[in-house]
């Protein structure tokens, strides 16, 4: 009789050994998980971030190069904006999109200064994993401003302003 009551305390003492054991691999799983989606969420940060600078870099360029950028509006057209989707090397799978805004409320006068502000958006459109903005404002004065002197700047960032993620 004394056997089979050590045998049943063995037993009842095993089983919540293993309750225990489970419990810990359960709490395990669950910080792993936790750690997954914070490397998920840093990866698209970094994803996001990359492509509002990828708006920039192009809102720029195209301020550069083409005299018909931004395309003219009404003569009180201050802000022109576009997108652009931006696909993965396959030129199939969405990496993301960026917003551009183009600001020209102090391209004319004096100041001679363009705002550009860009929304990184990393993810398929529809369900976006992160998102950043960023602004800059450019010097967009052909001289320097009081003499006929050609700008050396021209198209410098005067001012940077990292908004973060939202």
């Amino acid at each position: 009789m004394a056997s089979l009551r050590r045998r049943g305390f063995i037993l009842v003492l095993a089983l919540l050994l293993m309750v225990v054991l489970l419990l810990l691999a359960m709490g395990q799983l669950s910080a792993r998980e936790a750690q997954y989606r914070a490397a998920i969420q840093a990866s698209a940060g970094a994803q996001a971030l990359a492509l509002a600078e990828a708006g920039l870099e192009d809102a720029r360029v195209k301020l550069n190069r083409d005299e018909d950028f931004p395309p003219r509006g009404a003569e009180d057209q201050n802000l022109f904006c576009y997108s652009e989707v931006v696909l993965d090397l396959d030129d199939s799978t969405v990496v993301g999109r960026y917003d551009v805004t183009v600001d020209l409320r102090w391209a004319g006068g004096e100041t001679r200064v363009v705002r550009l502000s860009s929304v990184g958006i990393a993810g398929p459109v529809g369900t976006p994993l992160a998102r950043r903005k960023l602004t800059i404002e450019l010097d967009f004065s052909e001289t320097i401003r009081g003499t006929t002197t050609l700008n050396p700047d021209l198209f410098r960032v005067l001012h940077r302003e990292d908004e973060g993620a939202f």
